[in-house]
């Protein structure tokens, strides 16, 4: 990194972009997950730019355009307004676990967007996920945050030219790092830590029953991430590098094209897939952290990955803050910022096997054990006390959020960064201590407690101060998606 003064302001704040994702099931009031359509309050699932559909037909999905961080931040909780709004009679579950599921896994409806050749391409993708990884794990729900910084901030970073391969290299050596430091995100960020009975029992040792219906991880952070959650046992034998773009896409290609007998019947034939692949399509990789670009008409991410490069990182690995009533933690995105760009300025070199092996070895033992003060994880060939190196990590933050808090002359970074920072040395203050504290004090159910904060979200996205320009914009989205699947 140069000391150059151009280069201390920072146009990382200035020239970066941010986009959300989060994913909720709709429940009845009784916490039940709903199996009625996508509301036509909402508009089409297919076409609407802001409101989607993931796996379940309840299971919406709220997206912003890239923007400013703060903007984007307010544009989230305004759709969150706008569908709790309109929801009659429903509530959006607060939990990434999810709500009280049918008895029948083929009860859990898949996404329905319509009748067209892009609508049954999807519903059909959806198929091939039920048979695959079963209905229940699909009703997962997390955050996804997509992130990019202008090729010009790029460009005075690495000193180098803005085109595609130093774009994608840049991108890549992020990569690389947020792998390096994932045990650390997953314990500050996860919120996962229990579940009702009705999404499968568990023989796990880490967990133990809470009243009748709930299972509760006594240290757990995120059993969304864990393997009684979205993981996938074929997906794990699989290596994808994260060297280069180009190896990535070669490792990527390869799956896509590669039988798995696991996913052929005794007839040879594929079952109800687009084919029996390790991977029908890109989108399957459920990587944490993915290189993404931006796709033009018919295009597959490999074609634009392969003609433009990387045009940003998404980072698939936040659950969904149940105390946030859009899901998202402002402070906990504030210093997701901070950590994005301090993997770019350090060093990356390659992610060795082994390391890679270590890496996953210690991300599960922060996934069933994180907020366990007494464990050790695997660093550089060593054993090391879990909540001592997390500590450090995020005291090594404090100069770049002050950094980037210069640039915005408010203290939003080096606030988030405290926010975490406070974690280590009381893991209660983690949502999934929090959650898992709530549980336990008031001897409540998984679902009571999720009914709880659903409907308290609900009164406070209900009575947020509207930005009256973005509503109406949000109406007419809805209505001209429903227009164009008529």
């Amino acid at each position: 990194m140069s000391s150059d003064a151009s280069k201390s302001e920072a146009p990382f704040v200035r020239d970066s972009l941010h986009g959300l994702e989060r994913e909720s099931i709709r429940i009845t009031p009784d916490g039940v997950m709903a199996t009625t359509r996508h509301p036509e309050s909402l508009g089409s699932s297919l076409t609407h730019p802001f409101i989607t559909t993931d796996f379940a037909e309840p299971q919406v999905e709220f997206r912003t355009d890239p923007g400013e961080l703060q903007p984007t931040l307010h544009a989230l909780a305004q759709i969150h307004h706008y569908a709790s709004d309109a929801l009659e009679g429903e509530l959006l579950w607060p939990f990434s676990m999810p709500p009280r599921l049918p008895d029948r896994e083929a009860d859990i409806p898949i996404a329905n967007y319509g009748t067209s050749e892009l609508a049954i391409e999807k519903m059909n993708y959806r198929i091939g996920l039920s048979h695959r990884y079963g209905r229940k794990k699909q009703t997962l729900s997390g955050v996804h945050y997509n992130f990019s910084l202008e090729p010009s901030a790029l460009e005075q970073e690495f000193d180098t030219s803005a085109n595609d391969y130093s774009q994608s290299a840049a991108y890549f050596k992020m990569l690389r790092n947020l792998y390096r430091k994932m045990p650390y995100f997953t314990y500050l960020f996860g919120a996962s830590p229990a579940f009702d009975k009705s999404f499968g029992l568990s023989d796990s040792s880490h967990l133990r029953k809470h009243k009748t219906d709930t299972f509760v991880g006594e240290f757990a952070t995120s059993l969304r991430l864990s393997e009684i959650g979205y993981t996938s046992e074929v997906q794990a034998r699989l290596k994808v590098s994260f060297d280069s773009v180009d190896a990535f896409m070669n490792d990527l290609r390869w799956a896509m094209t590669n039988r798995n007998l696991d996913y052929v019947d005794d007839s040879g034939d594929s079952i109800h897939q687009f084919n029996p692949n390790y991977l029908q399509n890109e989108q399957e990789l459920y990587a944490l952290f993915r290189p993404k670009q931006v796709m033009k008409s018919g295009e597959r991410l490999l074609d634009a990955l392969e003609n433009r490069g990387t045009g940003y990182i998404e980072a698939r690995l936040l659950d969904v803050d149940p105390w946030s009533a859009g899901g998202v933690d402002p402070h906990a995105v504030g210093f997701f910022h901070v950590a994005l760009l301090d993997s770019l300025r350090q060093e990356s070199p390659p992610l060795s096997e082994q390391e890679t092996k270590e890496l996953h070895q210690s991300h599960q033992a922060v996934v069933w054990r994180g907020r366990d003060t007494h464990l050790e994880i695997t660093e550089h060939g060593q054993l090391a006390r879990f909540h001592e190196l997390g500590s450090r990590y995020c005291e090594g933050l404090q100069a770049l959020a002050e950094e980037m808090d210069g640039t915005t002359g408010r203290d939003f970074y080096s606030k988030s960064l405290h926010h975490q920072s406070a974690k280590w040395g009381s893991p209660e203050y983690t949502p999934s201590g929090r959650i898992h504290t709530s549980l336990v004090d008031t001897d409540q159910e998984f679902t009571e407690l999720g009914l709880e904060l659903a409907n308290r979200n609900t009164e406070n996205l209900v009575s947020l101060e509207l930005d009256i320009a973005f509503q109406k914009e949000l109406k007419r989205s809805t209505e001209d998606s429903i227009q164009s699947t008529r």
